[in-house]
């Protein structure tokens, strides 16, 4: 994650034998940035063994942080691929904090 303050936050996946106990690497990230005090992401890249995108919860978890049209880089490592796409793409229609209110 690229916070709005120029620093890298980073995570990783931790697996779980109970699938929904698992933490994805994004929202790993995001506690990291939000454990240094930042609140705004500006780009997020996801690198992966076959550039899948990040699951359903992982992009809601992002947009309460990042507007809709932040660049989103998947990298592949097999074959060796980059693209780029938005948050928007990724979670049309999504909603954010103002909707929270």
């Amino acid at each position: 994650m690229l916070a709005a303050d120029g620093q890298i936050y980073t995570g990783v996946n931790i697996e779980n034998a109970s699938y929904g106990l698992t933490v994805c690497a994004e929202r790993n990230a995001i506690g990291q940035m939000v454990g240094a005090g930042q609140q705004q992401i500006t780009a997020v890249a996801v690198a992966t063994n076959n550039g899948v995108t990040p699951c359903g919860a992982c992009r809601q978890v992002l947009r309460e942080f990042a507007s809709a049209d932040i660049p989103v880089w998947l990298i592949s490592e097999d074959p060796y691929t980059v693209r780029q796409t938005s948050l928007h793409q990724l979670l049309p229609d999504s909603f954010d904090q103002t909707q929270l209110q």
